[in-house]
């Protein structure tokens, strides 16, 4: 009865503080940012975001190199790239992309298991652009052991 309750305190830590499994959305995530270069190169992947959800691919390309000159080992923009080039039918660049982006959060931002699972999801999604289905159901599965996917919505 103890651990049920134990486990049960902690599922609803989890659920009543969003902040647990890292930030929900790029705002989130330049919020929580204690450095000054670090929220201005990620509010500049949040501009990329919104131009590439417009299908201007031109600016966001820009304002994520912007990104990448102020902060260099910004993750959420290498996460970007990788969008782009999904966005551009290149699923091999988005994956190397993908995989700078999860290296930098595994170093940078360990307890972020929130993005971390979101591009997990990102690789699968260009792993079965290149018909791995496998891989992609391998990815999936793992990006759903750390963060189910309804923690991990948002951009």
């Amino acid at each position: 009865m103890r651990v049920w309750a134990l486990v049960s305190l902690t599922v609803l830590a989890c659920i009543s503080t969003p902040r647990a499994f890292g930030p929900l959305t790029l705002e989130d995530a330049a919020e929580q940012s204690t450095d000054g270069k670090r929220r201005t190169s990620v509010l500049l992947v949040r501009d990329a975001e919104q131009a590439r959800s417009r299908g201007d691919l031109r600016t966001s390309r820009a304002l994520i190199t912007r990104a990448l000159r102020i902060d260099g080992q910004n993750p959420y923009a290498f996460v970007q790239l990788g969008r782009l080039a999904l966005e551009e039918s290149d699923p091999r660049l988005a994956l190397v992309n993908f995989e700078q982006g999860q290296l930098l959060f595994k170093t940078i931002e360990p307890t972020n298991t929130r993005w971390a699972a979101r591009v997990l999801r990102l690789r699968a999604e260009a792993h079965l652009r290149l018909g791995e289905h496998d891989r992609a159901e391998t990815l999936k599965n793992e990006a759903e052991g750390i963060a189910p996917s309804g923690l991990s919505a948002g951009r």
